[in-house]
């Protein structure tokens, strides 16, 4: 009964940077959405550099759903970062 009641602390994402094409590309991570049951978070990749921008603004957008009832969404962690990593046009 006690593990029933009991709250288990949401471990973070702690991806704030992933390497694209050789170049390191931080990552921002944005609460688009909050509800009761469920929260939408963005991940978006920055860059100063102008044709790793438009390399990265050409990527269509990712919708990563968790499917893992009463488990947190951070067990995806590693799919996330690879989608970050790799879901890029070469330029």
């Amino acid at each position: 009964m006690h593990r029933l009641g009991k709250d288990y602390e949401k471990p973070p994402w702690n991806i704030h940077e992933v390497e694209v094409e050789g170049h390191k590309v931080p990552v921002l991570e944005q609460e688009v959405l909050r509800k009761p049951f469920c929260r939408l978070v963005r991940f978006k990749r920055y860059s100063d550099d102008a044709a790793t921008i438009a390399a990265l603004k050409d990527d269509p957008v990712v919708l990563v759903v968790a499917p893992l009832s009463g488990h947190h969404s951070t067990l995806l962690r590693d799919t996330v970062n690879t989608l970050l990593r790799d879901h890029t046009r070469s330029t």
